[in-house]
């Protein structure tokens, strides 16, 4: 769900829904639209906008609304022929009427994994992240990828576009270069454009306990449009990856994660595990906010060792604090 930033009580949600065959198998999955216009006491008739063929499946609908002529962009990932891409349907009438698909990028992600042990672990493969500049309307699009090492494992690729998702950019990584897997993008930009890029990586990993993964939570941010990115900022970790519960793909600390700019704040929001190292019981994970105001989001940055200062802290506190509760490191 999206509000429309220039029109107040006007907000958009899109979502996609199964439709299933006469034997119970999901026959196409397509993603809907709604908007209201009266802050949410009455919807629109939910109309069908993308994934209309036969066997399409669409998830991950993310809306977002161009400064520009207030252009509404519906980016979902498709499962179309058996090959996942990332394909946006773009709006220039508040949702009247929907653009063909238009495609982004090829999904290629594959399974995350301990690098120690193989063991399988569930992240945001074909779920990317999108954002768009407030002032200008260029997007950003962030996902896993294996394309920049041979295929060996997951990184992080941006495409950007600067004319409405008519062209993209090469994909290219984003994420510091450790020999590991970085997965679970999440991306932002402030009204004074810089973008910031939050992931996870597994940098830490080498030279750790067997049944021990640590993994670490990292901000990257740049202040020329995504062209270049500075240092990574340490935001959380490390924690072990190994004592997340165990879902269908594996290990799982949730793969919708977020990013948002407050005032002059990124502010990241994302889930760790409770225990350094050996089990947990009860509650094993926790979601966590993190704003880093150490974080300038004009042009340029203010102390990396103030954040990843906050950062110690908050894992110390989170070792400490009661379980069972969201929290807020200071």
């Amino acid at each position: 769900m999206t509000a429309d930033p220039a029109q107040p009580g006007v907000a958009y949600v899109v979502w996609d829904q199964e439709h299933h065959g006469s034997g119970g198998g999901i026959i196409r999955q397509r993603a809907y639209f709604s908007k209201t216009t009266d802050g949410s006491r009455t919807w629109s008739a939910p109309k069908a906008i993308a994934g209309l063929g036969a066997g399409q499946r669409t998830i991950n609908n993310l809306i977002l609304v161009g400064p520009n002529h207030h252009a509404l962009y519906d980016f979902y990932s498709c499962d179309c022929g058996g090959r996942w891409v990332l394909n946006l349907v773009k709006s220039t009438d508040g949702g009247a009427s929907w653009s063909a698909p238009h495609r982004v990028a090829r999904l290629d992600s594959i399974q995350v994994q301990d690098p120690a042990t193989g063991a399988s672990i569930r992240t945001a493969d074909v779920l990317p992240s999108i954002a768009n500049d407030p002032v200008s309307g260029a997007l950003y699009v962030a996902f896993q990828t294996p394309r920049f090492n041979g295929g060996r494992y997951d990184e992080i690729g941006m495409v950007i576009s600067s004319d409405g998702g008519a062209t993209w950019t090469h994909p290219r990584r984003v994420n510091t270069l450790s020999g590991h897997a970085a997965f679970t993008p999440s991306l932002a930009v402030s009204r004074t454009g810089v973008v910031g890029l939050t992931y996870y990586d597994f940098r830490h990993a080498a030279g750790a306990a067997t049944g021990n993964l640590p993994t670490d939570l990292w901000l990257r941010t740049s202040t020329d449009h995504g062209q270049a990115f500075g240092p990574d900022r340490h935001v959380s970790g490390p924690f072990d990856m190994e004592t997340a519960p165990l879902a269908i793909g594996g290990r799982f600390i949730g793969d919708y994660e977020g990013l948002t700019v407050a005032g002059s704040t990124f502010v990241p929001f994302f889930v760790a595990t409770n225990c350094s190292s050996g089990s947990c019981h009860g509650n094993r994970t926790d979601v966590y906010a993190a704003p880093l105001r150490s974080v300038f989001v004009g042009r340029g940055s203010r102390s990396k060792r103030a954040v990843e200062a906050r950062g110690r802290a908050g894992a110390d506190r989170r070792a400490s604090a009661r379980r069972g509760r969201a929290r807020r490191p200071a």
